[in-house]
């Protein structure tokens, strides 16, 4: 759990530099020599990576949680969480935006860049931890009770049916959520990058299973467990549908489509626990380390992206070449910083690891 916990957040590396070179490219600074490969890369990470990372995090919640109690959970979590978000704020996102500034790929305007949460930029799943933890946290206070007696009642409607069953009713609830739009639910609402509904919204599920399955260890090993060429077998076919499909208009047609496209996630997740699961549960000083730096490389990495990612573009490097150099020198600059700088100043260490 603790080194997909790590490849997950890592894999940010590849995603943000994967986005320079993506044909239709709408990120933050584009490369003019796109290549399909980026496209291919970037469209499989956002798959799986944040859904399984919030069933991790669900996971890891309900650990902690148990293991110091409400109380000393919400510290530990709220001081890990808000100080890096903070700082990485504060300092490498505004330097960020001065680079974008500067080189004539962004306006500056100071009420959008607060209104519109641009300096929240990749810092979002960390705000939605905050409420999720809260919520987790409120809830041990207030209503352990019931909710120890919900948890029980999924469990055991979980452990009655196939797991490969389960995931082909998950995608039900998730479309049942998006449809509040239509009954009037702001669905939509964002505000100075501190709320966005919908993506509280789109990710509880995953969070909320995740809590369920630290609950129960049966279930996260029969979650770990699903066949792979079923889950193969199961997102394939529902992409193929995507493809070839003609979706009729209305509600119907956004339910069927919401549906199938959330299939590939839930499947695509197990698939990633299976993976994990299967290779890497045993110690590992390499998954030890990466697990340590993860943190760091997650908060640097965006504005490396940007910066390097201007450097190729400027020398002209593109396609397929590019998105390897950019990928190895994110990657290779953002571990050194961890290394050499992060882990060893007490102050850095808990600026940005909140630790």
């Amino acid at each position: 759990m603790d080194a997909m916990r790590s490849v997950l957040m890592m894999l940010g590396v590849f995603l943000h530099s994967s986005l320079v070179f993506e044909q239709n490219s709408d990120w933050l600074i584009r490369s003019n020599q796109t290549t399909p490969v980026a496209d291919i890369l970037s469209n499989a990470i956002h798959t799986f990576r944040m859904p399984a990372f919030f069933i991790v995090s669900g996971f890891f919640c309900v650990f902690t949680l148990r293991r110091y109690g409400a109380d000393q959970f919400f510290k530990l979590r709220l001081v890990r969480i808000l100080i890096p978000l903070i700082v990485t704020a504060i300092t490498l996102n505004s330097i960020q935006t001065y680079l974008l500034v500067h080189t004539g790929w962004r306006v500056f305007s100071l009420p959008e860049y607060l209104q519109q949460g641009r300096w929240v930029s990749h810092l979002w799943f960390l705000i939605n931890l905050v409420y999720y933890f809260a919520g987790a946290y409120v809830l041990a206070k207030l209503a352990a009770g019931p909710l120890l007696s919900l948890n029980a009642l999924v469990r055991r409607i979980l452990m009655s049916m196939p797991i490969s069953i389960s995931l082909a009713v998950f995608p039900l609830v998730l479309t049942a959520l998006l449809s509040l739009n239509k009954l009037g639910f702001p669905l939509y609402y964002e505000s100075y990058g501190l709320i966005d509904v919908f993506s509280l919204v789109y990710y509880l599920p995953f969070f909320a299973f995740g809590a369920v399955i630290g609950t129960d260890q049966e279930l996260l090993f029969r979650f770990s467990d699903v066949n792979p060429l079923v889950s193969s077998g199961v997102i394939v076919s529902a992409i193929l549908a995507q493809k070839l499909m003609h979706f009729p208009g209305g509600l119907l047609g956004a339910f069927d489509e919401v549906y199938l496209h959330e299939l590939v996630v839930w499947y695509s997740a197990a698939l990633c626990f299976y993976f994990f699961y299967r290779f890497c549960n045993s110690a590992s000083p390499l998954f030890t380390f990466f697990s340590n730096a993860s943190y760091s490389i997650y908060l640097f990495h965006h504005i490396l992206a940007v910066a390097l990612g201007m450097l190729v573009i400027e020398a002209g490097i593109g396609g397929l070449t590019g998105l390897i150099m950019l990928s190895l020198a994110v990657g290779l600059v953002s571990i050194a910083i961890h290394r050499y700088l992060i882990s060893r100043s007490r102050v850095l260490r808990f600026a940005f690891n909140g630790k």
